[in-house]
């Protein structure tokens, strides 16, 4: 539980930080970065939050498998 926790918090705030600066360089805005993550605190809390639970659901479904390259282009053999 505590590997699905870190690893879901991890995958979260990485997932924020892009998602901000992306929309920091695709909206052109005047101001500075900085400022541009003051002003856009509260809706970058809401989606952490929500990318944590999905996250954490995810990682706690899938505990048990490792997810890899391998397994999602792995052929399935036809008997």
């Amino acid at each position: 539980m505590k590997k699905e926790f870190i690893k879901s918090l991890i995958q979260s705030v990485t997932f924020v930080l892009i998602y901000s600066v992306l929309g920091y360089f695709y909206n052109e805005i005047d101001v500075s970065i900085i400022e541009y993550f003051k002003n856009e605190l509260n809706k970058n809390l809401v989606v952490l939050g929500l990318m944590f639970i999905l996250f954490f659901i995810g990682n706690y479904i899938n505990r048990n498998k490792e997810i890899t390259w391998e397994t999602i282009f792995k052929k399935h053999k036809r008997e």
